[in-house]
């Protein structure tokens, strides 16, 4: 069982920046013992797939962001989450002026709490709108806005999927067509 979190629900969760887990698979026993020790049991338990999401969307939804740790900047927190989920686009310099900020102080923010500059996260935000369209089925539904249109040519969508994800458009595809995996952020880059 895989879940993918906002900024806000992995600094909650981590106790400290989500960087510190950029780039990692975390097991539930390295969440701390409260949420590990209430999720590992009931989700052993549960009788189907659909029962696991509603217990862990009910207990992440229960932690609340009101916890989260005193030290996390939460407006950035929330604006790289916006990035991620289609709700904030741009450029770099446009990001920065609706949030204020100086394009430097926005780099520098971001990078302290998630390990990434907006550059890169922006990038990762069309790597994720291109697995959402090119899934068969992807849970969640696909972008609003047809992501094929924010590369050059084929090529470049091409090679911007295997330096992101390992693997090739075509296997990605495949795989989740035989597999009916409908999480489009599992990638296997063997392949």
């Amino acid at each position: 069982f895989v879940a993918a979190f906002t900024f806000e629900g992995a600094a909650l969760l981590l106790g400290g920046p989500p960087r510190i887990a950029a780039g990692s698979i975390l097991d539930i026993e390295t969440l701390p013992s409260c949420v590990a020790a209430a999720l590992a049991d009931r989700l052993v338990e549960a009788s189907s797939f659909g029962h696991r999401v509603q217990i862990v969307e009910s207990l992440f939804r229960s932690l609340g962001t009101d916890g989260l740790p005193r030290f996390a900047d939460a407006p950035v927190l929330a604006l790289a989450s916006a990035i991620v989920l289609d709700r904030r686009r741009g450029s770099v310099t446009g990001i920065a002026r609706a949030a204020g900020l100086s394009e430097r102080t926005l780099y520098n923010r971001l990078e302290r709490e998630i390990g990434c500059g907006p550059k890169r996260l922006l990038r990762l935000a069309r790597l994720h709108r291109l697995l959402r369209t090119l899934h068969p089925s992807p849970l969640g539904g696909r972008p609003s806005l047809d992501p094929l249109l924010e590369f050059a040519d084929e090529a470049h969508r091409h090679r911007e999927f295997v330096a992101l994800t390992g693997a090739k458009p075509r296997a990605f595809v495949s795989s989740k067509a035989a597999s009916g995996d409908r999480l489009f952020h599992s990638v296997a880059a063997d392949w």
